[in-house]
């Protein structure tokens, strides 16, 4: 996947957040499908173009912690 999709699935994660609450599943798929690189590249250009994605960041770094 490269930058421009993984930045369309974080618009869209986004998109099924403001629904209500994702599935672990969801994160664990991202997580291990991309480099840890690539996903804080991409949160950290998502997290400062809409400050409303700032809760589901701090999600999906908490699931890479793990």
């Amino acid at each position: 996947m490269d930058d421009d999709q993984l930045r369309e699935l974080f618009s869209s994660l986004a998109t099924l957040a403001q629904q209500g609450p994702l599935p672990v599943q969801a994160y664990s798929v991202l997580v291990h499908n991309h480099s840890p690189e690539a996903l804080a590249e991409q949160l950290h250009q998502k997290w400062l173009a809409d400050s409303r994605f700032a809760p589901l960041a701090s999600d999906i770094v908490l699931h890479v912690r793990k």
